[in-house]
């Protein structure tokens, strides 16, 4: 149960810093934070529960369904 920063997370799993600031607000999953908040802050994440919030946004492959004719939206003048 390793608690990281965002910016070691985001470098051992390739996720850009900025997206996991974005979960952070939206509380995707549970988070440390130490200090103040802002700059003066740190927020620290178990690197468990961020592993388990990637597999769940994992979209499984398949062949494309087709959706039907594609349709042009023209503005209206």
């Amino acid at each position: 149960m390793a608690r990281l920063t965002v910016k070691h997370l985001a470098e051992r799993h390739g996720v850009s810093r900025a997206i996991i600031y974005v979960w952070v607000e939206e509380r995707r999953f549970p988070v440390l934070r130490v200090g103040a908040k802002g700059r003066r802050g740190r927020i620290l994440i178990d690197e468990d529960e961020f592993v388990q919030f990637l597999n769940s946004q994992l979209v499984a492959a398949g062949a494309v369904q087709p959706t039907g004719p594609l349709v042009h939206i023209q503005p209206k003048r």
